[in-house]
């Protein structure tokens, strides 16, 4: 399963000798918080996560939970002085662990400073494992905001959602042809399938936890795109068209009124956050078929 190929791999890095930084992000729904929580049994760890906040409400908080930790005297509280103070009590790799750490970055260059000087200058050996939810700004804007300092990252991998066979598995007592549905419907997102009652059909389920206004998915879909997405009512215009079986481009201009090139970068937005894909049909290749 995904959780625990992606506990092996943080504990391979771990392993190895020096200090790491590594990245584990995944969309929200992939465990990300269980990934970790069970990667750090047995460790010696420092765990803080970001909010959005400005950023010396963010620099406050950090230090905060520092303190907790660290108990520093007031001189050091500045992010080089602290990053110094973490260190292992008991000589083992110490965990830093940054999660939602898109927040902390994004207008502050100043705090992954800090955090290269405590990977080259630790008192002892560390591994700082940076986490998000944000698959834009990790696949698509992170490289630009780390600019000179992204060949530092030692290791990145990516929680991604559940396969069929893990579907077939999960639901062992249901037929094939119900987990191709589940999976269908799912979309393989662990948190989507702990709703699942695998005792009620695929209707039922549907009904209760989609459509019903008081269903634990109902609102769901609205939520995920508002994670990152803005201008809501032109993406929900371009999926209901493409819900409608508009799958191209002159088809959803005709259905929305937007301009082609508005809706190409829409599409392209979407892509990007994985909520469509551009598929070609296998047995008839070329663009002409491509969905």
């Amino acid at each position: 399963m995904q959780k625990a190929a992606a506990v092996k791999e943080l504990n391979s890095e771990y392993e190895k000798q020096g200090n790491q930084i590594v990245i584990l992000y995944g969309r929200e729904g992939c465990e990300k918080e269980i990934c970790i929580r069970r990667f750090l049994e047995g460790k010696e760890f420092f765990y803080y996560r970001a909010c959005e906040v400005s950023d010396a409400e963010q620099e406050k908080r950090f230090v905060e939970r520092i303190d907790r930790q660290y108990h520093l005297e007031p001189e050091e509280r500045d992010y080089e002085l602290y990053a110094e103070k973490m260190k292992s009590s008991d000589g083992s790799k110490l965990v830093v662990v940054i999660d939602e750490f898109e927040h902390l970055i994004r207008k502050n260059s100043v705090f992954i400073d800090h955090m290269l000087k405590l990977k080259k200058h630790a008192k002892g050996s560390v591994m700082i494992l940076f986490c998000s939810s944000s698959l834009v700004f990790v696949e698509h804007k992170m490289s630009s905001v780390l600019g000179k300092f992204m060949h530092q990252i030692d290791h990145i991998y990516k929680l991604t959602e559940l396969n069929f066979i893990d579907i077939v598995r999960i639901f062992p007592d249901n037929s094939i042809s119900d987990c191709v549905e589940i999976f269908g419907v799912t979309g393989g997102i662990p948190a989507y399938l702990k709703h699942w009652n695998p005792k009620k059909s695929v209707k039922e389920n549907i009904c209760e936890h989609i459509l019903s206004p008081e269903g634990s998915l109902f609102l769901e879909a609205e939520r995920y795109l508002r994670m990152e997405l803005r201008e809501l009512s032109v993406y929900n215009t371009i999926l209901t068209a493409l819900a409608s079986d508009c799958q191209k481009l002159n088809d959803l201009h005709k259905y929305t009124g937007f301009s082609r090139a508005k809706v190409s970068v829409y599409i392209k937005n979407l892509m990007e956050f994985e909520v469509i894909e551009k598929l070609v049909s296998f047995e008839t290749g070329g663009r002409e078929k491509c969905r």
